[in-house]
């Protein structure tokens, strides 16, 4: 019985195929495992998924992709959009389906973003280490004088002990600068993991608000469908739901931007107006003080 591949491990292999020269790029297939992979999105659409296998590459895999998607210099061609085009003009699919048309934006962002927040850490580490050694190489100089003039020394043991005293501040500083490298590659994975949790809230947010407002939309259309043929009563109703409507939208959207403060936020809540809090609560009492007049029959 063939073993089943998970979506984490398709997701590497797409990834890894981003290549020019790969040969399921070059064949095709590459183009079916996408349009696959674009069905179950959601069950990967996590930017942690991604980052952790564009973050495991080595720097010839990184390169490719990189490559691929046009960022190894300004104005290069982008494989990716003439890879996601073809498949749009030829309208292929597979036997699960066609290629989810929402899907490839969100990835390519995805995948660019992971990119260059790889590129900057190593950046940093590099700049870290090059720090370093140049400090290293200070000391192993100071202590090679050092030597030499112990090696030599008649009657300037003077100049020795000074040579032996500048030898060990320059080991000291090397120790010190190896230290900061350390304590710069660890400020940058919690600086890294901190992106992750902020970007994964942010996106978890902004998702939430796009449902609500489709929810909103649907419930109005539902709600004013009947105004056509109105009536005390119906206009009654429509009223009362409006008003209750309006103050619970009203209440949604204050708690998703406190959400959004807490994410991103210094720990400091989200400062509510209270002047517009009373303006949507009178409004939709009215409302509902209106609705219940028109629905009891008192005007017909």
């Amino acid at each position: 019985m063939a073993e089943t591949i998970t979506d984490i491990e398709l997701l590497q292999y797409i990834l890894k195929s981003f290549d020019i020269d790969s040969p399921s790029y070059k064949d095709k297939t590459l183009q079916t495992l996408y349009i696959n992979l674009s069905i179950d999105f959601k069950s990967i659409d996590r930017v942690d998924n991604i980052a952790n296998i564009i973050y495991g590459f080595s720097e010839q895999e990184f390169e490719n992709l990189k490559r691929f998607f046009g960022l190894i210099e300004e104005g290069k061609e982008d494989y990716f959009s003439g890879f996601v085009g073809e498949i749009k003009d030829k309208e292929l699919k597979t036997s699960r389906g066609t290629l989810d048309k929402l899907f490839s934006e969100k990835f390519s962002e995805h995948i660019r973003l992971c990119c260059f927040q790889r590129d900057f850490m190593t950046k940093s580490v590099r700049n870290a280490e090059e720090m370093a050694n140049k400090t290293l190489e200070i000391a192993n100089k100071a202590m090679r004088v050092y030597e030499k003039v112990n090696e030599t020394i008649d009657s300037s043991e003077e100049t020795a002990k000074s040579a032996k005293e500048i030898a060990d501040k320059a080991s000291a500083l090397a120790t010190l600068a190896s230290g900061n490298s350390e304590k710069t590659v660890t400020d940058l994975n919690e600086m890294k993991t901190k992106i992750y949790s902020e970007f994964i809230g942010i996106l978890g947010i902004f998702t939430a608000v796009a449902f609500m407002v489709m929810g909103s939309l649907e419930l109005l259309n539902n709600l004013f469908s009947d105004i056509s043929n109105p009536t005390s009563r119906v206009v009654g109703y429509v009223l009362v739901a409006g008003g209750i409507y309006l103050l619970v939208l009203y209440l949604l959207m204050v708690s998703l931007f406190v959400g959004m403060k807490k994410v991103t936020g210094n720990g400091s809540s989200y400062d509510v107006n209270d002047t517009m809090f009373k303006v949507i609560v009178s409004i939709a009492l009215i409302l509902v003080f209106i609705g219940v007049i028109f629905s009891g029959g008192i005007v017909h």
